[in-house]
């Protein structure tokens, strides 16, 4: 399990994956429980020409259904990962899946969460190959409703890595990554936290 978020009927919704090792790797997961921890239903998210999927979060729509954030990576290019998003309802039907592309490694994680407009911001890691060998900086992608870009930034330094864990918005459409860095004279990774306005820019 990777995330979980309560619904109106004070049941939860969980998300994550399922291992199933040399038979098919990791699937994404999904599973409904009541208020007291009964399992309703299951969903295993199988896709054939994925390699792995894991779910990452889960949150709530204007419209009372779910976004779900995974990474994957293929079984054509098994060593580049990748965000996903799907629209899902309450009882796991999958109303729309977009991929994004990023160059992200088997470490990387991909999570998203819903903003008082309406959209939707993913944030993730991306590695840069450079003349020198290769980092990585943290982005953000900003989404309408239907999976539409609005902008894309990334963040960090040039010679040294920086990785986006996670996302929120506060009560001032401020966007916030929380994640981890070797810059800004880190010692190895030091925690990293970047406030941006609704346009992803730095203040």
């Amino acid at each position: 399990a990777q995330d979980i978020i309560e619904l109106q009927d004070e049941g939860f919704l969980v998300v994550g994956f399922r291992d199933r090792y040399s038979q098919g790797g990791k699937n994404g997961l999904i599973a409904r429980f009541d208020k007291d921890g009964n399992l309703l239903w299951e969903k295993e998210i199988a896709d054939e020409s994925n390699r792995n999927e894991i779910i990452y979060s889960i949150s709530e729509t204007s419209d009372g259904q779910y976004f779900l954030c995974s990474k994957i990576n293929k079984e054509d290019n098994n060593n580049e990962y990748f965000p996903r998003i799907m629209k899902m309802d309450s009882f796991g039907n999958i109303g729309w899946i977009k991929n994004f592309k990023s160059n992200g490694s088997v470490f990387h994680q991909f999570r998203a969460t819903t903003t008082q407009s309406k959209d939707l911001v993913i944030v993730g890691s991306s590695t840069n190959i450079l003349s020198s060998g290769y980092n990585t900086d943290a982005f953000m992608i900003r989404l309408d409703q239907n999976g539409k870009t609005i902008w894309s930034e990334a963040y960090g330094t040039y010679d040294n890595d920086d990785l986006g864990w996670s996302v929120f918005e506060t009560d001032y459409n401020n966007l916030v990554i929380v994640g981890s860095t070797k810059s800004y004279g880190a010692s190895l990774f030091d925690i990293l936290l970047i406030r941006t306005n609704a346009e992803g820019r730095i203040e």
